[in-house]
């Protein structure tokens, strides 16, 4: 799988079948709430991928839907590096400085996490750099964040909702 062929399947439900299949194809078993946990997140660490499953916030038994997808360079948490081509032709070898020249300005920016967003229609990308920003570490397609004003935090202009991994 490339990145693109998580976008459409993100906000989808864990018992979706296009979700049941991804999990099938990596051995992996349909996510479950734990307790109070806020989100379930189900590790495919043989090719390089995390999911992020979590129930509406506004209907907590409602079924889990997916929010992220994380797609890491590897060597963290024994994750294997995601082999699949990644959106907007960006390579984990490239810096902070090249990813802008692919993508342009981020919408939104958190220098003490080394991460920069933007959003784009149905999804929002979001790179965690490494290496002093020499180089992406992960990358994350999450559901997009609506334009409410009220989720940006004045202090930097990054929503502050859980934008930011």
């Amino acid at each position: 799988m490339n990145a693109d062929d998580f976008i459409p399947l993100l906000g989808k439900t864990a018992a979706s079948p296009a979700i049941a299949e991804v999990l099938a194809k990596a051995g992996a078993a349909a996510p479950a709430m734990n307790g109070d946990d806020i989100d379930v997140r189900v590790s495919l660490q043989a090719i390089g991928v995390a999911l992020v499953f979590q129930p509406d916030e506004t209907a907590p038994d409602a079924p889990l839907q997916l929010i992220d997808v994380q797609l890491f360079r590897g060597g963290r948490d024994g994750f294997r590096p995601f082999q699949g081509a990644l959106p907007h032709g960006l390579a984990y070898g490239d810096s902070r400085a090249a990813a802008r020249k692919k993508l342009g300005q981020p919408d939104g920016v958190d220098d003490e996490l080394d991460n920069d967003a933007w959003d784009y229609d149905g999804y929002s990308l979001i790179l965690e750099y490494a290496d002093a920003r020499a180089a992406i570490g992960t990358v994350h397609l999450q559901m997009p964040y609506g334009e409410d004003e009220d989720d940006v935090d004045d202090a930097d202009g990054v929503e502050s909702s859980q934008r930011l991994v």
